[in-house]
């Protein structure tokens, strides 16, 4: 695991872009991450079936800086369920 890496504990909701927020901190930097395509009232629910495959999910694609343009990581709901 790295180090440098961390996913901060819950989640935010963004009802207008339908997405869940994650903030992570890498070397001292911020970064946000969404998960897109999550209904408000399955929001909760969701991420608490899926926390451990988010955070793995978000540091292994953080450690390799797949980023977009904004700064950002953006999954999609399909993204987490296999």
């Amino acid at each position: 695991m790295n180090q440098a890496i961390q996913i901060l504990d819950g989640f935010d909701y963004d009802s207008q872009h339908q997405a869940l927020k994650v903030v992570a901190i890498n070397s001292g930097a911020l970064i946000n991450c969404w998960i897109i395509d999550v209904l408000q009232d399955e929001a909760a629910e969701f991420y608490q079936l899926h926390q451990f495959e988010i955070e793995e999910q978000l540091t292994s694609l953080i450690s390799q800086e797949k980023w977009n343009a904004r700064g950002e990581i953006v999954l999609t709901k399909v993204d987490l369920t296999f």
